[in-house]
């Protein structure tokens, strides 16, 4: 299966760890998840450097982000309440022209 990243809706960031952790978020955007494995591995990373900016910023409210599934192939990033970031499961197959 085939998925997508979308970064929907983004608020005002109230400090640096927002603002870095927005940009980061605005980097994936709309990118092509292969499979399963590599679907696996892509929510592990942004988890991780999600950490990684906790530590990066340790002035600012850490975050405390984790994945949960909306729907049977669907995922939203949650404890990021200023960003609104999802995996969509594509449902259909598209061809490059």
């Amino acid at each position: 299966m085939k998925y997508t990243t979308y970064n929907g809706h983004q608020l005002v960031a109230k400090n640096k760890l927002q603002e870095a952790v927005q940009h980061y978020l605005k980097g994936i955007d709309r990118i092509l998840i292969q499979d399963n494995k590599a679907l696996s591995e892509f929510k592990t990373n942004v988890i991780a450097n999600i950490v990684f900016l906790n530590i990066e910023n340790p002035r600012s409210k850490a975050i405390a982000a984790k994945w949960m599934q909306i729907d049977k192939n669907d995922w939203l990033l949650t404890g990021v309440d200023f960003c609104h970031f999802t995996i969509h499961h594509l449902k259909k197959e598209y061809h490059a022209q």
